[in-house]
């Protein structure tokens, strides 16, 4: 592993960074938009709230057990003192995708089918990867590999890293990569071919599986499709609150952690069938029934061929879905275009 990421502790590496901004809070601690005086790299820093003893399980998840990958968060370096432990990664001035959910909803517009594909097949790679250790230049899986869930898959967590050849010309290289983030929550197999699991609730229930508090692979599945619902719909799979039930924040907590509050909306207004269909084998009820993260990604890859093909035979599909798929959404791309500048 590069020296990059190991342990450091002294001022003058500290003072190496020039701090510019607060760029997101959240229970573990805030994240600064910081700046190398080495290179002028931007760089993310997050600077944890409650002092850790020994290694931060994030360090250990991307330092010690996932190798690099491409939408995995990357983890530049690790600093630890009896001040505070600063972990600080890859800088993706896309944002996540909650504040692009927030922004295009907000208006009243869908989003091009083609970015919900998108989205959906490289957060399935990164699953398939942290799962089974999926290499897409095999296109095989890992007999050897430590299985580590996320447990805290939700759009706040999933990055957009710009591409280098962004511009509209440029057609399927304008949408950024994905990039799964934030493991701070994850865990790791001891042993290979045997999936983790836990029994005790983690993460944030509005996007967590019927089956809370047991996590499990399949429950980062239901996470990820529960992703797709909110990319379609504007909001997670979670039903309305009883009205019987006074409409307090407690409330809703308790309601989410509730089996009976998951509830999947169609997505055909906007959609294909082919991409309800796939929505709906990650939000499977029964955990038995829902796919596993490699399939679903090589199923996907599959279903986003056919779909291309289907809209320009099928009448079914709307007429969103086929400018998207076709020629891409020029606003829809103007919005991509200005969260980068």
């Amino acid at each position: 592993m590069s020296s990059l990421i190991e342990k450091r502790s002294h001022q003058d590496e500290r003072d190496s960074y020039h701090n510019l901004k607060l760029i997101g809070k959240g229970g573990e601690g805030s994240v600064y938009l910081v700046e190398r005086s080495s290179d002028k790299k931007f760089l993310a820093c997050k600077v944890l709230c409650n002092q850790v003893d020994g290694t931060p399980i994030e360090v250990r998840m991307l330092r010690d057990i996932l190798p690099a990958h491409d939408k995995i968060i990357r983890l530049v370096e690790f600093i630890q003192s009896p001040l505070d432990t600063q972990l600080y990664f890859e800088y993706c001035p896309g944002g996540d995708l909650e504040s692009l959910i927030s922004s295009y909803h907000g208006r009243g517009n869908p989003f091009p089918e083609a970015f919900l594909w998108h989205v959906y097949v490289q957060l399935a790679e990164a699953l398939a990867f942290i799962h089974y250790g999926y290499n897409a230049h095999t296109e095989d899986t890992d007999s050897h590999w430590l299985s580590v869930i996320h447990r805290d898959i939700k759009p706040g967590n999933v990055l957009l890293r710009p591409n280098a050849r962004w511009s509209l010309e440029n057609g399927p290289y304008l949408y950024s990569t994905i990039v799964l983030a934030d493991f701070g929550l994850a865990i790791s197999a001891q042993t290979p071919n045997r999936a983790p699991h836990s029994n005790y609730l983690v993460g944030t229930s509005t996007w967590q599986p019927p089956e809370i508090p047991f996590a499990s692979p399949k429950g980062d599945v239901w996470a990820l499709g529960a992703v797709i619902h909110a990319l379609a719909t504007g909001y997670p799979p979670i039903a309305v609150m009883p009205l019987h039930w006074a409409q307090t924040e407690e409330n809703w907590e308790r309601w989410t952690k509730e089996a009976r509050a998951r509830e999947i909306s169609s997505v055909r207004g906007h959609y294909s069938s082919a991409m309800e269909s796939y929505m709906g084998m990650a939000l499977k009820r029964c955990l038995s029934e829902r796919a596993t993260s490699y399939d679903l990604f090589i199923g996907l890859k599959q279903g986003l061929i056919d779909t291309k093909l289907q809209v320009f035979s099928s009448s079914e599909s709307t007429a969103s879905t086929k400018l998207a798929t076709n020629n891409y959404d020029s606003v829809f791309l103007s919005d991509m275009i200005a969260l980068v500048r």
